[in-house]
C-alpha cells in the first residue's frame, strides 16, 4: 500500500543519508517515487477491469499477473494493458480471452504505428460487426497489417475509416 511503500522510500533515504550518498537521494526519491506512482495506477486499472471481469474465470490476482507477462511480452506498459483490457471486456470479449485479445491489439499498435485503445477498437468493430470471436483478433491484425504494408494508409486511418463504414458494409 501508499504507507507502506513511503515508509520503505524513507528508510532508504535515511540509509543513503548516512551511507554519504545524500547527493543521490534525490534522484533516487524520485525514482522509488515514479515506481510507486505507476504501481499505484496499475492497481487501479486492474480493480477497475475486475469491475466489469466475470469473477468466476480470473481473479484479481490473476488478472495482475497475465497483463504483468504481457507487459513483458510486448514492451508496453501495464496501465495501457489493463485499460486496454477493460475496454476490449465492455465491448464484449469475453474475460477468458481478454488478455490475449489485448496482446494481439499491442501487435497491432505497435506494427501499426498507432495507439492501444485504438488498436483495441477497430479490432472489437470488426469483431462485433460481423459476428467473429475474440479469437480470430490475430487473423484480423493480420489484415490490417498486411493493408497497411501494401497500401498508401496505417491502421490509425483504417480504424477511422472501418468505424465509418462497418455499420453498412456488415
Amino acid at each position: 500500500d501508499t504507507k507502506t511503500t513511503g515508509d520503505a522510500m524513507q528508510a532508504l533515504a535515511t540509509a543513503m543519508v548516512s551511507a554519504g550518498v545524500a547527493q543521490k537521494v534525490e534522484e533516487v526519491a524520485s525514482a522509488l517515487y515514479d515506481c510507486a506512482e505507476a504501481s499505484g495506477q496499475f492497481q487501479t486499472g486492474v480493480a477497475k477491469v475486475m469491475t466489469i471481469a466475470d469473477k468466476n474465470v480470473t481473479s484479481n490476482e490473476k488478472m495482475s499477473e497475465s497483463l504483468l507477462k504481457m507487459s513483458e511480452e510486448t514492451g508496453q506498459s501495464v496501465s495501457d494493458l489493463a485499460e486496454s483490457t477493460y475496454q476490449a471486456i465492455s465491448a464484449s470479449v469475453d474475460t477468458a480471452d481478454a488478455v490475449q485479445f489485448v496482446g494481439d491489439a499491442a501487435k497491432v499498435a505497435v506494427g501499426g504505428v498507432t495507439d492501444q485503445t485504438t488498436a483495441v477498437d477497430t479490432l472489437t468493430t470488426v469483431i462485433n460487426a460481423y459476428g467473429k470471436s475474440a479469437s480470430e483478433a490475430s487473423h484480423i491484425s493480420d489484415v490490417l497489417i498486411e493493408t497497411q504494408n501494401k497500401g498508401k494508409t496505417t491502421v490509425n486511418d483504417l480504424g477511422e475509416a472501418l468505424g465509418q463504414v462497418i455499420p453498412s458494409a456488415a
